[in-house]
């Protein structure tokens, strides 16, 4: 868990402008883990300045039980695993 990894930070605080390479961000918009909000994603987005193709796929339903960082909840895409993997494919195989 993020919050167990000493001198571990937000990922909208990481250097992403760093990254060169096609970026594919995806969040639950119940997604309640407070250490990426669905709230900051324009952040994080803005942040992605080298990439040369990104894109932000967001998603609600499923089910959340327990701790909201872990898979269980929506943070894990918990009950609608399927369709956000079959999101992801997509994503990977449009040139």
């Amino acid at each position: 868990m993020l919050t167990e990894i000493p001198g571990a930070r937000p990922v909208p605080e990481m250097p992403l402008g760093r990254i060169q390479v096609p970026t594919l961000v995806v969040h639950h918009k119940q997604d309640e883990c407070q250490y990426c909000k669905y709230g900051d994603l324009p952040k994080l987005m803005d942040k992605l300045t080298a990439v040369p193709r990104k894109e932000l796929l967001t998603f609600e339903g499923g089910k959340s039980q327990g701790d909201p960082c872990e898979a269980m909840a929506h943070h894990g895409f918990n009950g609608i695993e399927r369709e956000v993997v079959e999101k992801i494919a997509e994503w990977i195989n449009r040139k």
